[in-house]
């Protein structure tokens, strides 16, 4: 597939899109993206999130 890494195509995607596409629920997803955040936080770094879609 190649290219550059384009942020604003998942930025239009809502959770609940990014979850069905993993093929696991946007409850899960939440939990990972939780987990992550904290990781990276812990570590010292900044954390890349996703802005949450308004629906």
């Amino acid at each position: 597939m190649g290219g550059k890494p384009r942020p604003q195509v998942v930025q239009m995607l809502s959770l609940k899109d990014i979850a069905s596409f993993l093929n696991i629920t946007p409850s899960y997803l939440s939990t990972l993206r939780k987990e992550m955040t904290y990781e990276t936080r812990a570590e010292g770094k900044h954390a890349c999130t996703m802005p949450r879609k308004k629906e």
